[in-house]
């Protein structure tokens, strides 16, 4: 499989604007902040195919588990804090946001999809849900 971990950081990244393809919009304009100089916060992005590979199988092997490793490592090292050390937080709590696509968020806002939160298993288009439910998600 191919490389899964791009990481960003103290002037460098492995990624470009280039690379929407593989490591999304928002990782690729990380990516190319950084190589540009803008004083962007160190972190990684996960390739999108690995991403679309993990909601299909639900599975980690063991090379991807090495890379996010490595690059929690890295992270660390660059950022001079380790995780889990609650003397040196990474983030003050609420500092994080999790990001919500537009798209997503138009459904979201208009009752058009309802977050459940407990996701069983992915079938082609359709999401099963752990309480037994299920909904159709055909992207349109």
């Amino acid at each position: 499989m191919s490389r899964s971990v791009y990481f960003f950081g103290n002037g460098s990244a492995d990624g470009t604007r280039d690379m929407k393809t593989m490591l999304g919009g928002k990782g690729a304009n990380l990516a190319e902040m950084t190589n540009l100089g803008v004083p962007v916060p160190p972190g990684f992005t996960i390739a999108a195919h690995r991403c679309v590979s993990y909601l299909a199988d639900g599975l980690v092997d063991d090379a991807f588990r090495t890379e996010v490793e490595c690059a929690l490592t890295r992270l660390e090292e660059v950022s001079g804090k380790r995780f889990g050390d609650a003397s040196t937080p990474h983030h003050a709590v609420g500092a994080t946001r999790p990001t919500v696509n537009s798209e997503l968020f138009c459904a979201l806002r208009h009752g058009h999809i309802t977050p459940r939160w407990d996701i069983a298993r992915f079938d082609g288009h359709t999401v099963h849900s752990t309480d037994g439910t299920q909904a159709d998600c055909d992207g349109s």
